[in-house]
């Protein structure tokens, strides 16, 4: 209960008062002291209409207070690509509380493979989405087929996979073909979406064959901090994915705002993007959406929409 009406008064909009100001610095503060005694009281959320359950140490409802379009493009982008394709599977890596299966779902009801290794996100996975249709789940960690010396650490709302050195640590990974050979429906997919917390272009390199004959549209997150845990140097995957013929990028930050749109030949833009996000400490990071070559013609149709989207969305707010 305490939880929740922390919560609750997290999220709540207020004016600018004085009041209203110290209020803005006082629950967080409540919040962090809770935490310290009680990390696994679960709440709950609106998200797009859908009341999901959500642990309270889950940053997503503070984040979508202050960052509205926070994870927005991620429904947007699948809702565009029925432009050019039409009965289409999504695979949603990292699928976490179903925050992602429901904002696609908000925009277009398209079936989606959702991949969660956390046994307690995989759970509220499964109850938050329990009454969306077209969806399937499998718990694993996705990554090259076979064990890999890895340790699995929870932390505020995600959790990530940290390198180890010892093999009582090792962690059983699937590769996507294994996974779609399992769910042989996902014959069609066209939107892959990767949120691992530095893993994202490790699961990449791993599955570059899947790739290079689907060809699906990704969406992954680029977190130079994540990345330098685990010794990536993040760089190297746009090489990976030249050579298998992606070409176009749509970057956003963190908070969900359109950033630049790029060629991945374009080496000295991205190491100077790379470059601008180290040192953030996961505060700051980017969002990148991929096109293989065989869809230049879509990418610059969603790049044109997302710039008239965030174009009418900032006049607004003038």
């Amino acid at each position: 209960m305490l939880a929740q009406w922390l919560s609750n008064r997290l999220i709540q909009k207020r004016n600018d008062s004085l009041l209203n100001k110290i209020l803005d610095k006082l629950f967080p503060l409540l919040r962090r002291l809770y935490l310290r005694f009680n990390n696994s009281a679960l709440i709950r959320f609106n998200l797009e209409g859908v009341k999901i359950s959500l642990p309270f140490r889950h940053d997503l409802p503070t984040v979508r207070k202050h960052y509205p379009l926070y994870d927005s493009s991620i429904g947007r982008i699948p809702k565009y690509l029925t432009k050019k394709y039409s009965d289409f599977q999504a695979i949603d890596i990292g699928a976490n509380v179903g925050d992602t299966a429901i904002i696609i779902k908000s925009q277009l009801d398209i079936p989606i493979l959702c991949i969660e290794a956390d046994d307690l996100y995989f759970k509220l996975l499964k109850e938050n989405t329990k009454d969306l249709k077209y969806l399937t789940y499998e718990q694993c960690f996705v990554g090259e087929s076979g064990s890999n010396n890895f340790q699995f650490v929870s932390y505020k709302g995600s959790a990530r996979l940290t390198e180890v050195k010892t093999k009582n640590e090792q962690i059983q990974f699937k590769s996507l073909n294994q996974i779609v050979d399992k769910h042989s429906q996902f014959n069609n997919v066209k939107f892959l979406k990767i949120d691992t917390d530095g893993f994202d272009c490790k699961i990449i390199r791993s599955n570059i064959n899947y790739l290079k004959i689907i060809k699906p549209v990704i969406f992954f997150e680029y977190d130079p901090y994540f990345l330098n845990l685990l010794g990536d140097d993040g760089l190297s995957v746009f090489r990976s994915l030249k050579e298998i013929g992606y070409e176009k990028l749509i970057i956003y930050d963190n908070t969900g705002d359109f950033l630049v749109s790029l060629n991945i030949n374009n080496d000295i833009s991205l190491k100077e993007l790379n470059l601008y996000y180290t040192g953030r400490q996961s505060e700051m990071y980017m969002d990148i959406c991929v096109f293989h070559k065989d869809d230049n013609e879509i990418a610059d149709t969603i790049r044109d929409l997302e710039f008239d989207y965030f174009m009418k969305k900032k006049l607004l707010t003038d």
